[in-house]
């Protein structure tokens, strides 16, 4: 059973938000000459914590467990800028480009990803 659709589309709409954070601080950092994989790190953690706290508050409407909750986001958030931080390397080795474009590309599945897994894990309605 999935998510009724206006809680999906919710959670799309604050996903791009928090990528739209990623990404700026992203891009923000490399032009500042910080490395490429503390740089996706760091934007995607400030992203993650964004979007954790609009959907927390406005689109799984919880309050109970919220530290543990945060945890379990954060959890998935960091597995997922891990993995996406060692792909973007490897890819960006692999084909020349701009790192920032790559960012975009490789970030995507993960961003599926997360949904799946937070929405089955950390927003569950019972913890």
């Amino acid at each position: 059973m999935g998510l009724p659709k206006s809680r999906a589309l919710r959670y799309l709409s604050f996903g791009i938000l928090g990528l739209s954070i990623d990404y700026s601080v992203f891009a923000l950092l490399i032009l500042s000459n910080v490395s490429l994989a503390i740089s996706s790190g760091v934007g995607y953690l400030a992203g993650t914590l964004i979007t954790f706290g609009l959907n927390a508050r406005f689109n799984f409407r919880i309050s109970d467990c919220l530290r543990r909750r945060a945890l379990r986001f954060l959890i998935v958030g960091l597995g997922a800028a891990i993995s996406s931080s060692l792909f973007i390397d490897l890819v960006s080795m692999a084909a020349s480009g701009s790192e920032v474009i790559i960012k975009v590309l490789v970030t995507t599945p993960f961003l599926v990803v997360q949904y799946l897994v937070n929405s089955r894990w950390t927003f569950r309605p019972k913890l």
